[in-house]
């Protein structure tokens, strides 16, 4: 499948629906709340548009595509392992009430493996998991005060500023 539109009504994107294919842009329209894991995985996704009233993203949706521009819609609650890994990106738009990336030993991280080497964290960001910016082109970061950070949260090599 090259090219696929989601009807409207649609609220749930299950577990590898599109993996393996050839799509080349996505748009979730604003009936979807759930993406379960590696719904898209394995494509030439090179946009996507967010529905904004997503609340799950699973682990592993969109990995292994070519995106290199992201927003993050304000209702996410939940963005799973290795979500956005190994994509192009070089821009992610977070909301400023976004509050948690997730990271577990083991598991990719939300966005392992790009090419972004600068990042705005909101102020309200509470989390950054394992791995979360690992194997990108960062040289420093700056992140939140108030947020908990992992150590394994960006590569050893980047200078990390708390304000």
């Amino acid at each position: 499948i090259k090219e696929f539109v989601i009807p409207a009504d649609v609220t749930l994107i299950g577990a590898n629906a599109f993996n393996k294919n050839h799509l080349k842009e996505i748009v979730l329209p604003n009936s979807v709340t759930v993406v379960e894991y590696g719904a898209f995985k394995d494509n030439h996704l090179q946009s996507v548009s967010l529905s904004n009233n997503l609340e799950t993203l699973g682990n592993y949706a969109f990995k292994n595509n070519i995106i290199d521009n992201i927003k993050i819609p304000d209702t996410l609650t939940k963005l799973g392992a290795g979500v956005f890994a190994t994509n192009k990106l070089t821009n992610i738009d977070f909301p400023s009430t976004f509050k948690n990336i997730n990271g577990t030993v083991g598991e990719e991280g939300a966005f392992e493996d790009n090419l972004l080497d600068t990042i705005n964290l909101p102020k309200s960001l509470l989390t950054l998991g394992e791995s979360a910016f690992k194997k990108n082109k960062f040289k420093k970061a700056t992140v939140p005060i108030t947020t908990s950070l992992a150590s394994t949260a960006f590569d050893n090599n980047v200078k990390i500023t708390r304000k």
